[in-house]
């Protein structure tokens, strides 16, 4: 198996939310033998394997602006159709870039689930006015049924030299609508995680 499929193994995607969608996440792994010191790193690629292409690059500028002159968009060293079409050149190029890593997002699965919303409804206990008084103003208020979209990302971390994976998480959106509030949303929860896993650490030099 080529190395750029393990490269491809990573995630994190697109897509996401207005006021009332969520991100969380759902599962991780670390290497145990692996710990990364954010003072010490020099320049690691970020790679949002999306179709649409401005959906990649808002994705990928979003992600480089966490660590500015550090994390390194790939859309213009690697275009969509490179990645598509040469993957062996990219795994190359990647490979003897000189970078200490790189962190791929993508789109695992988009789902959709139906689910009903009860309405509020007069108490049927007490006396007849009670019931009246609250009834009155309303009527009955129906419930409805409410269609959510979920979207699991995935975020693989890998160094390159050794090229290995040495951090994977996975995170499910609800009802996405906006990309950058999204890929905020999901960098702060991996970030979150891999802090609490002492993954992520800080040298005091």
């Amino acid at each position: 198996m080529k190395n750029f499929s393990l490269l491809i193994t990573i995630s994190i995607t697109l897509l996401l939310f207005n006021s009332c969608s969520s991100t969380k996440l759902v599962s991780s792994w670390r290497n145990p033998e692996s710990t990364v010191d954010t003072k010490k790193l020099k320049q690691v690629w970020v790679m949002c394997l999306v179709k649409d292409e401005t959906t990649r690059r808002v994705a990928e500028d979003e992600l480089a602006s966490r660590m500015p002159g550090v994390f390194m968009p790939t859309y213009n060293k690697f275009p969509s159709s490179m990645l598509k079409n040469n993957p062996d050149q990219v795994n190359s190029e990647v490979l003897k870039s000189g970078y200490d890593g790189i962190v791929i997002m993508r789109l695992v699965s988009k789902d959709k689930a139906t689910s009903y919303v009860p309405g509020n409804s007069p108490s049927y206990y007490g006396g007849w006015y009670g019931y009246y008084g609250y009834a009155a103003p309303y009527y009955y208020d129906p419930g409805y049924y409410r269609t959510d979209e979920y979207y699991t990302v995935e975020t693989n971390v890998y160094t390159l030299n050794p090229d290995k994976l040495i951090w994977t998480g996975m995170t499910e959106t609800v009802n996405p609508n906006s990309v950058q509030t999204t890929i905020k949303e999901i960098a702060d929860a991996i970030n979150f995680q891999m802090k609490k896993e002492g993954f992520l650490a800080s040298s005091s030099k």
